[in-house]
């Protein structure tokens, strides 16, 4: 998984302190990863607990679009995003997350991420 440097570093408090948003700590595949396969599942670690339900299409986009489903993952903080077909190969894919909320009610600090798929 990739760190969030930029959301991290953002937080005025760094990490371990009240925050006024959740961040992503990290993603899988990490930002800028190259040759992830067109199979693979995206998972992304929060800071608090995301609230499932608002985990939508209309919070997720992926650019180029592509279904997908949405589960929670190894640790309640975790999401795992899957493809409802394979990703495109050799395509460059960005993921923005806005509008997220935690269980608590928290919003998500808006964030955005990039990876590209293997031939």
């Amino acid at each position: 998984m990739g760190y969030c440097e930029k959301c991290c570093a953002s937080n005025s408090g760094g990490i371990g302190t009240a925050q006024a948003a959740m961040l992503v700590m990290q993603t899988d595949p990490f930002p800028g990863a190259e040759e992830v396969p067109v199979d693979a599942s995206i998972s992304v670690l929060f800071t608090m607990i995301p609230d499932l339900d608002t985990c939508t299409p209309g919070t997720i986009t992926f650019s180029p679009p592509c279904n997908w489903t949405v589960q929670e993952g190894e640790a309640p903080e975790e999401i795992v995003i899957t493809p409802a077909e394979p990703l495109k190969p050799a395509t460059a894919y960005t993921v923005k997350l806005d509008g997220v909320l935690s269980t608590d009610g928290m919003p998500l600090f808006p964030f955005q991420f990039s990876f590209t798929t293997a031939e």
